[in-house]
């Protein structure tokens, strides 16, 4: 599998769409974005997507600091139109993002799962693994999509014990 990466610079307080689709009347999945900041100034990524007829509405977003590299997941089998704009925050420099769209579940197998949280107790949002003969183990990446802070953990299973945390990332 080949990923095409392209690099494009953006003016000082401008913004640029770097992906659009449009899947109606059939539902597909649309692509994602993983894109790097290879300067100093910060850009602000935002998802925009719209019915079939109307405008756009902003779905979500996050800022992109200097030398960060940030996934941006799509929604999945989208009835509607879709987009992608990122905006140089700074007002002297120019910004500069490299970035390749991929449709993560297809080209790379990965489970997409959408889980809601009501209360602050822990919930076991993935596992894998095998506790007896330890094998592969993947990893999760973790999107908020509310206010509310969130924090993950990584755990190993300690045989016939608790699970142990090796990481807990911020």
């Amino acid at each position: 599998m080949t990923l095409k990466k392209t690099i494009i610079s953006i003016r000082p307080l401008e913004s640029v769409e770097i992906y659009s689709e449009n899947h109606f009347p059939m539902p597909s999945v649309v692509k994602g974005i993983t894109l790097r900041n290879n300067k100093v100034v910060p850009v602000r990524v935002i998802n925009y997507w719209a019915p079939p007829i109307g405008d756009y509405k902003q779905y979500s977003y996050a800022d992109v600091y200097g030398g960060e590299i940030k996934i941006f997941p799509s929604l999945m089998n989208t009835l509607y139109r879709y987009k992608i704009v990122v905006f140089n925050l700074d007002d002297k420099l120019d910004a500069e993002v490299e970035f390749v769209t991929s449709s993560l579940q297809e080209e790379f197998d990965v489970k997409l799962r959408k889980v809601y949280m009501y209360s602050n107790e822990p919930f076991e949002i993935f596992n894998s693994g095998n506790v007896i003969i330890p094998q592969d183990f993947d990893d999760a990446l973790i999107k908020n999509h509310g206010t509310a802070h969130k924090i993950g953990g990584r755990f190993w299973p300690a045989i016939l014990l608790h699970h142990c945390t090796y990481a807990v990332p911020y």
